[in-house]
């Protein structure tokens, strides 16, 4: 359903109805499993088994920094100027504080008041990570100032048992080129419209049965 920023966002069933194990967030085009699943792993550890002892298939993926920016967005956060390695918000704070408490909800985040995650970054050098944090209220302290950064990085070693690593699905996914069957080529066409054309004009031949 659409949030206060009109950007559609809704649980996604994964094992069993009801469960709401993911969340569509329709601007950034995919499915975003819940943290808790990945609480207290590093990204190499959730990239070396992807699909988490069999719990996913292999169509998730670690979220890269484009990606965690666009969702901030969707949940209403708005970007900032002068990041840190090219991410778009760095002191999101103060503006939206329904957005925050809607992102640590959907996300499932078990902190007071917060949700942090783990990103891969395109941008980075190797070695480093980010980190994405939400936080509606200074960690739950009533009057406090909302913030929503992506501009943490940490080595890549980096976990916490109160943080996770952002997996992400294709919402939309392509069709498999090989599973899509190719048009016939045009030779094939003509020359069916030649065999049309022979059958016609036999078919408009009198029969000479039965002449003498």
């Amino acid at each position: 359903m659409p949030n206060a920023k009109g950007a559609i966002i809704d649980p996604i069933d994964l094992f069993a109805p009801g469960d709401g194990a993911a969340t569509f967030v329709e601007d950034t085009g995919l499915h975003w499993l819940d943290l808790t699943f990945t609480f207290g792993m590093s990204v190499p550890e959730v990239q070396s088994d992807l699909t988490l002892g069999g719990l996913l298939d292999g169509s998730w993926r670690v979220a890269e920094l484009s990606e965690i920016d666009a969702l901030l967005t969707a949940y209403g956060f708005t970007p900032d100027s002068g990041c840190n390695n090219g991410a778009q918000h760095c002191s999101a704070s103060g503006e939206n504080a329904a957005a925050a408490v809607n992102f640590v909800f959907d996300l499932k985040a078990t902190g007071a008041g917060s949700a942090a995650g783990l990103f891969q970054n395109e941008n980075l050098v190797d070695g480093l990570i980010g980190r994405a944090f939400v936080d509606h209220g200074n960690f739950g302290s009533p009057g406090s100032t909302v913030d929503a950064r992506s501009d943490f990085f940490e080595l890549i070693t980096y976990s916490s048992s109160a943080e996770g690593v952002f997996l992400v699905q294709n919402a939309f996914p392509q069709e498999d080129p090989e599973t899509i069957p190719a048009p016939a080529p045009a030779w094939l066409f003509v020359f069916g419209l030649g065999v049309l054309g022979v059958l016609r004009r036999r078919a408009s031949v009198p029969s000479l049965g039965g002449a003498i």
